[in-house]
């Protein structure tokens, strides 16, 4: 989405959206991005595990009934922790080098934990939705065992 993000401004006074009509039409470009992102959890996740039902079909009809609930989960996930991203890196400019530094590094080590964080955070939306259906992840394989369910044996 990072990509995207950066680009849509560019896009959008290409096709003359600008000030608040600008504004709005990247707000919905992203509650609609947010909204496709949780209607396949389910398959990303299910790819993660190696559910062999995971499919992008299947993951839409699954998600019915979650999307508001996911939407705002991915908000409160995603809004405090970027908060903080934003603030130790536009807190750096003009500061002397070692204090930014400083906030850079910290701002580099926030980064990782926010990764995990959102990998977190694709799982739980993943087991609401599963669960709103009825429907249970495969058990996570060892490297042994899907070796072994992939290769011939020797």
């Amino acid at each position: 989405m990072g990509v995207l993000t950066h680009a849509m401004p560019r896009f959008l006074s290409a096709i003359c959206l600008t000030g608040g009509a600008a504004g709005a039409a990247f707000g919905v470009f992203v509650v609609l991005t947010i909204l496709l992102g949780v209607a396949l959890n389910s398959w990303t996740v299910g790819a993660a595990v190696a559910d062999p039902h995971a499919s992008p079909l299947k993951a839409l009809r699954m998600s019915r009934g979650s999307l508001l609930w996911g939407l705002v989960f991915t908000l409160l996930l995603t809004l405090p922790p970027m908060a903080i991203h934003y603030a130790l890196g536009l807190g750096a400019i003009g500061k002397p080098p070692p204090i930014a530094v400083t906030m850079l590094s910290l701002d580099a080590l926030f980064v990782g934990f926010v990764g995990i964080l959102l990998a977190c955070g694709h799982v739980t939306i993943a087991k609401h939705i599963a669960a709103k259906r009825n429907h249970t992840f495969p058990a996570p394989q060892t490297g042994e065992e899907r070796r072994a369910e992939v290769l011939p044996a020797a």
